[in-house]
């Protein structure tokens, strides 16, 4: 079985250029399956799979569910509204700030 790779930088148009020409170089292929390997590439990916043709198929959730969980902040807020507990993220500006006080917390 012959392997087609094709990396772009992930904008959205080019992602959606590179699997047409996929595509139309595998014509024999019933079923193209896409895995996006991170989120960036998932997250570009489900702005153009409505889109290609229907050969492709993926089992990707809907896409508010993948941004609501790629983007941290509104997936924190949610586990908050929801009164679920969960670990927090901080912007690098406020971990330098604040590094004396992370200070005694870390082991190296």
């Amino acid at each position: 079985m012959k392997e087609f790779r094709i990396i772009p930088e992930w904008k959205k148009e080019e992602l959606y250029k590179h699997l047409i020409i996929l595509s139309k170089k595998i014509k024999s292929a019933k079923k193209i399956v896409v895995f996006p390997s991170n989120d960036i590439s998932l997250v570009t990916y489900i702005q153009i799979k409505t889109r290609l043709p229907g050969n492709f198929v993926d089992r990707t959730p809907q896409r508010d569910m993948i941004e609501l969980c790629v983007n941290k902040d509104k997936f924190y807020a949610l586990l908050s509204q929801k009164q679920i507990s969960h670990p927090a993220s901080y912007p690098a500006e406020f971990v330098e700030k604040n590094i004396p006080q992370f200070e005694k917390y870390l082991s190296f």
